[in-house]
């Protein structure tokens, strides 16, 4: 009997090895199975969010250029009749008037013009389409000949290279006088 309870024990013992290994194997099995499972669908999700995201940045665009400034004005400081003002213009035609203008005070040293407030209202309109709506950081960058015009709702950020990595962008062209200028909107969170 002594013998006999004895084997028992080490069989005992053997199966509870057994067992204790079998459910460590199964640990890492599972650790794998998950973490490659976690891995899929973190992956498709961004590839949702960044489509997502490719997608908004072309409606917000759209809706942006499109969107009506009630009443914007510049100042001419080179005239007697300093303040003009328009009414009821597009954000892309805001964009247009305000590179004309920088582009013929580069040109012509006589002319000096104060285009703050068109600026500002370009960015107040972008910031309803943009912020406001959907929640996204952006920035506005235009090119033409030796102008640039470039709006961003963060204050770091001045140029396209501060931009951060993750962001998505869209451009949109129009026509000023026979030349093509290219508006690009940059999103990201």
């Amino acid at each position: 009997m002594i013998k006999r309870s004895k084997k028992r024990d080490k069989e005992g013992v053997l199966t509870l090895v057994d067992a204790l290994l079998f459910i460590f194997v199964l640990l890492i099995v599972s650790i794998f199975v998950f973490s490659f499972l976690q891995t899929a669908f973190f992956q498709t999700s961004d590839i949702k969010r960044s489509k997502f995201r490719r997608e908004a940045v072309v409606d917000i665009q759209e809706a942006a250029l499109h969107s009506v400034i009630d009443e914007t004005e510049y100042i001419n400081r080179s005239s007697e009749s300093n303040r003009v003002v328009y009414r009821n213009i597009t954000v892309e035609t805001a964009i247009l008037n305000y590179i004309y203008l920088s582009e013929s005070e580069r040109e012509d040293e006589n002319l000096s013009y104060d285009l703050s407030r068109l600026e500002e209202d370009i960015e107040k309109r972008y910031e309803e389409c943009v912020w406001e709506i959907s929640h996204y950081n952006f920035a506005v960058k235009t090119d033409h000949g030796s102008t640039d015009l470039f709006i961003s709702n963060i204050e770091e950020v001045t140029t396209a290279e501060g931009l951060p990595s993750e962001k998505s962008a869209t451009s949109s062209f129009a026509t000023l006088g026979l030349e093509r200028v290219q508006i690009t909107l940059y999103i990201w969170r």
